[in-house]
């Protein structure tokens, strides 16, 4: 019986059923009820087969009825997409195109292949998604909209983390029609490329709009062939929904829309692990006790000199800190090859027994972690103290053929591996790992089986193994590559053990972390290594500055993720990374991560262990806030207002600064300053036009809003390159070290009214010295060097453009007596690269916030009566030439806030 489809007459057009969206597919559900009875005795059967003949013709006119007819919109719907005009984003990739943007509602559908023309692909960076947004010419009452994907995991072609479809009546504003999430069988357990439609809204109920628009997080590579715009019969248009009795679109580019929820809290399920810190074994680092005491507990060094040895440790414990311990190694295994698969050559069994053999050393790690907690128990009465420890399970690269190098170091490796019934020939030629899931299987189920026997030989008495950590930051779209992680879960379960995975922002495949077999997986934000220039603004949306770690928070609750901090030394010398780390806290305050989550905490070696050996300055603030972060107790605010003129008068780009952090005034005069846990300080506000204002700092529960009048100050001249008789000289008592220094004139500054000559600036050319820095020492004459009726010390700068590296400069001020303090002070990124950069003379008397050259200490502050030298310096460049223009280095006064509560000036 030929069962080709029906065809409707239209106008001049004909097309076949299955292609017309919308409508009813008679043929092909009558074929299959013909073939399904096909076995049926000669009578019945021949009985059926005309019923079903005789039904195809009558459903076959009702349907021509149902085109042509008056009744017509209440019997069918239509495709009101097609033909019509959309944009999309990103564009599809050249090899697999959307020819004028025309062939996503062209009515063309893709067959169960990636070479059908039909289908555009697309590929953009995970995270990110492909949006599309269709013009419908004109409102409409639409009942749905539909989408065709392919489904090929073998070749990189996967399913979106879910579609989302939104609708707007300008195509500017949008609401959230409905979310669909993939609910396909994983990579790993069906391979076969199909066609896969999504229909939203679920549970239809119509709404008018004219822009459709769909968004579709991608995992790998994402293929796309239609979009079908279904309109509602007039019989449902009186229930249709306008755009705003729906949720508005979420805010942000990258967002999901899951359900929000709990984070993946502490408890029975985890292991009870809270706050989990990685400690890479790098060999250069020796896990000795020394090491380990500043995470087993927070206390302070009880001297600067080096300890005699383990019996000295040279430490006061003062409280328990993590209570949980992550040993991994670092990528590079001893061989050269590579823990990960990610790169090759991948690591050799010798590697892997390395790590098992350093895990045990008799003053390996974790013997060194035991006596550590028992050595801390005695001292703080508590010496039952157990501290958890999780192992580090590495990925065998399925490439490397070599891997049994190695394998005869241990007498009782091959036996185990033949008794899983691998044969490891002896001969080098038939010694070839061929990268079968059963071999890496094999080799992981080996190192569990030979941890857990090790631990139990080890007998340690202040140690409990929570579990095991998945050493790969993603689970990669290959079906061996799944299904190895869903086998190693079921020997971790079946060993009764637990299993933890830290996979990074948005990696592949984080969200179904459950499928995968893992008992708990802590989401890796990564803001803290972004470039300055990825960094998000301080007033972009969503959440400003914050936005990564809010879209870290939103993706952990709806998912039900822990969250991890990152840092490294770095963290100690440069004050941008510092304010990174504290939006980390601030934003687990805001966002409640610090307290209701499993958190793990990254550091790139042994960071945290330098910061709490510092005796005092910014490094050692880290440690204790890091401390009372840990508690659950470190509460975070910010410190907003606006900057307005004498005349009351909005100043936009003004520099405003609190200790470390910095921001610039939006064309409203706004500000908000990133949260630091600082009780008190000054507020330093400077303008282009070099007004300047020092208020106290005003603390309190929220964004506390003041209002800061500048004006400029009285001042006191130290150095200004447009004085008399300079003649392009560098003036007596200025030296220069690894700059190239010259006075020249430039324009004025915006707001300064300039009389007579030119005004001058001083100018630094850096990069030509293999020199990390620039240096300018300025020595005082008698005459200036009295501060102690001085409010602040301010120098203008100006830089080259807004994109120079020069992010920071550090500005030092030494007394007669050889006291010095030290501050290094951000630079604010403003379109005109003009600031006035100032140093509180109250911080400089007090040695507050001291951040020594030599070492970080907190320092004794200056006499402000007697201070002799000023040093400025700049960070350089060996590849490239940056340019900074110093103009005036003044003192400014003393000015008292008005009587108007909230304002200072």
């Amino acid at each position: 019986m030929d069962h080709s489809a029906v065809l409707v007459r239209i106008a001049d057009t004909s097309f076949p059923m299955q292609a017309a969206p919308g409508y009813v597919q008679i043929d092909q559900i009558i074929g299959d009820a013909l073939a399904n009875h096909r076995s049926i005795g000669s009578g019945r059967g021949r009985q059926l087969m005309r019923y079903m003949q005789i039904t195809r013709i009558v459903v076959t006119l009702a349907l021509s009825f149902c085109i042509i007819g008056s009744t017509s919109q209440e019997i069918c719907a239509a495709n009101i997409a097609e033909g019509r005009p959309y944009t999309v984003s990103p564009a599809a990739e050249p090899n697999y195109p959307d020819t004028g943007h025309r062939e996503l509602t062209d009515g063309r559908k893709g067959a169960a292949s990636y070479l059908d023309p039909a289908w555009s692909g697309y590929h953009v960076y995970k995270g990110q998604a492909v949006d599309i947004i269709v013009d419908l010419g004109e409102p409409a009452t639409l009942s749905s909209v539909t989408i065709g994907t392919l489904h090929h995991p073998s070749v990189g072609i996967m399913q979106p983390t879910y579609v989302a479809a939104g609708i707007s009546n300008d195509g500017q504003h949008w609401a959230v029609w409905d979310v669909v999430y993939t609910s396909l069988a994983s990579p790993g357990e069906k391979d076969t490329p199909e066609r896969v439609t999504y229909t939203l809204p679920r549970s239809p109920q119509p709404v008018t709009a004219r822009y459709v628009r769909l968004h579709l997080p991608l995992e790998i590579s994402l293929f796309l062939d239609e979009i079908e715009v279904e309109e509602a019969r007039p019989a449902q248009a009186s229930d249709s929904l306008s755009q705003a009795e729906l949720p508005a679109w979420p805010r942000g580019d990258q967002f999901d829309l899951a359900p929000i929820g709990p984070y993946r809290a502490p408890g029975a399920a985890t292991g009870n692990v809270h706050d989990i810190v990685l400690l890479p074994l790098y060999p250069p680092v020796r896990w000795d006790v020394q090491q380990l005491l500043p995470y087993v507990t927070f206390g302070r060094p009880t001297g600067e000199r080096e300890p005699s040895g383990q019996d000295d440790p040279a430490w006061e414990p003062q409280d328990w800190l993590f209570d949980t311990v992550l040993f991994t190694p670092v990528a590079t295994a001893p061989s050269g090859g590579f823990y990960h698969t990610s790169s090759s050559p991948g690591s050799v069994f010798a590697d892997w027994l390395w790590l098992v053999d350093t895990y045990f050393f008799p003053d390996g790690p974790l013997a060194s972690l035991d006596e550590a907690v028992a050595w801390a128990g005695h001292r703080l009465g508590d010496v039952e103290h157990k501290v958890k420890v999780i192992l580090a399970l590495p990925s065998p690269n399925p490439k490397q053929t070599e891997f049994w190098s190695g394998i005869d170091e241990d007498s009782g490796a091959r036996q185990y591996f033949e008794s899983k019934g691998l044969v490891i020939g002896r001969d080098s030629s038939k010694n070839r790992f061929t990268g079968t899931l059963a071999e890496r299987r094999a080799v992981v189920e080996w190192m569990i089986d030979e941890i857990l026997a090790r631990w139990r030989q080890a007998g340690f008495h202040r140690l409990e193994l929570a579990g095991f950590y998945w050493y790969e930051e993603g689970v990669s779209e290959k079906a061996e590559d799944q299904a190895l992680v869903k086998q190693v879960a079921q020997v971790v379960h079946e060993r009764g053990s637990r299993f933890y995975w830290i996979p990074h922002f948005r990696a592949s495949g984080y969200a179904r972390w459950r499928e995968w077999g893992f008992d708990a997986a802590i989401l890796q934000p990564n803001y803290y290594f972004m470039s300055r220039e990825e960094v998000p603004s301080p007033g972009s949306a969503p959440e400003g500055r914050l936005s990564r770690l809010w879209q870290t928070a939103m993706l952990a609750r709806r998912y039900e993720m822990g969250i991890e901090i990152e840092l490294d030394a770095n963290v100690i010398k440069d004050a941008e990374l510092r304010q990174r780390l504290y939006e980390y806290f601030e934003a687990g305050d805001r966002y409640g991560y610090m307290r209701e989550a499993v958190l793990a905490y990254y550091q790139n070696v042994n960071d945290i262990a330098q910061l709490a050996r510092m005796p005092g300055g910014p490094g050692r603030k880290v440690y204790e806030d890091l401390y009372r972060f840990v508690q659950g107790r470190l509460e975070s605010w910010r410190q907003a207002g606006r900057v307005v003129d004498g005349m009351g008068r909005p100043v936009a780009e003004a520099r405003v600064q609190l200790g470390e952090a910095v921001t610039s005034t939006d064309e409203t005069g706004y500000f908000e300053l990133p949260a630091l846990p600082v009780d008190e300080g000054l507020i330093a506000v400077s303008t282009p036009a070099g007004q300047v204002a020092l208020i106290p700092l005003v603390r309190a529960e929220g964004p506390t809003p003041v209002t800061i009048v500048v004006r400029r100050q009285p001042e006191k001249v130290l150095f200004d390159p447009s004085g008399e008789a300079l003649d392009g000289q560098l003036p007596p008592g200025l030296l220069t070290l690894g700059v190239q220094a010259q006075i020249v004139p430039e324009r004025a500054r915006p707001g300064v009214e300039v009389t007579g000559k030119p005004e001058h600036e001083l100018k630094l050319v850096l990069g030509n010295s293999p020199l990390p820095f620039g240096s300018l020492m300025f020595n005082l004459p008698e005459a200036l060097r009295d501060w102690s009726d001085w409010l602040a010390l301010a120098i203008d700068i100006r830089l080259d453009n807004t994109n120079t590296p020069v992010t920071s400069l550090t500005i030092g001020v030494m007394d007669d007596d050889g006291n010095a303090y030290v501050r290094t002070l951000p630079t604010a990124r403003t379109n005109s690269g003009e600031q006035t950069v100032l140093l509180p003379l109250v911080e400089a008397a007090t040695g507050r916030f001291a951040s020594n050259l030599v070492r970080d200490g907190e320092g004794g502050g200056i006499n402000l009566k007697s201070v002799a030298r000023v040093t400025v310096n700049f960070p350089a460049t060996e590849s490239r030439q940056e340019v900074v223009y110093l103009g005036k280095w003044y003192l400014i006064g003393y000015s008292g806030p008005t009587a108007q509560k909230g304002q200072h000036e």
